[in-house]
């Protein structure tokens, strides 16, 4: 264990969602390692405090992996950021310390935010497909080799 996942040790925890992997769209490796991961040192109520860069280092992968399966997971609805370093996990995954907690918390989810949808894998999909429609719309950055071409033509 890290020095921070020791510092953020998660409190005892009594009560959970074991359906959670019912809940779980098809989605990249990277983002059930992290979620996984996420789920197994949750504060009661789904709160997780990780770094991009803890978490990287404490599941062996590239930050830029970890920052991808973090999106998927927002894609997914299973995470939401709170601020830099910390995540909430939708409350229909999340943990509590008793299943009266757990009852309201799912109780004040709104239709957009449920997993227990019929529509939810296409939600999914849809915002990954949302996600590469903007990127696409981008300006691409010149590459290397472009930037050489132009830089022989224009001394030519």
């Amino acid at each position: 264990m890290t020095a921070a996942a020791a510092e953020h040790a998660p409190a005892p925890i009594t009560w959970g969602s074991f359906n959670v992997f019912q809940y779980i769209p098809r989605m990249p490796g990277a983002a059930l390692q992290v979620l996984f991961h996420l789920l197994g040192t949750q504060e009661p109520g789904g709160r997780c405090v990780w770094t991009q860069t803890a978490l990287s280092d404490d599941l062996g992968l590239e930050r830029t992996q970890v920052s991808r399966a973090i999106q998927h997971l927002q894609f997914a609805n299973l995470l939401t950021p709170v601020q830099r370093g910390i995540y909430q996990l939708n409350p229909m995954l999340s943990a509590y310390e008793n299943p009266r907690d757990q009852r309201a918390a799912v109780k004040a989810l709104s239709r957009e935010q449920r997993l227990d949808v019929a529509d939810f894998e296409e939600r999914y999909q849809r915002r990954i497909a949302e996600h590469e429609a903007r990127k696409s719309q981008r300006p691409r950055r010149a590459t290397v080799t472009q930037l050489s071409e132009r830089r022989l033509k224009s001394v030519d």
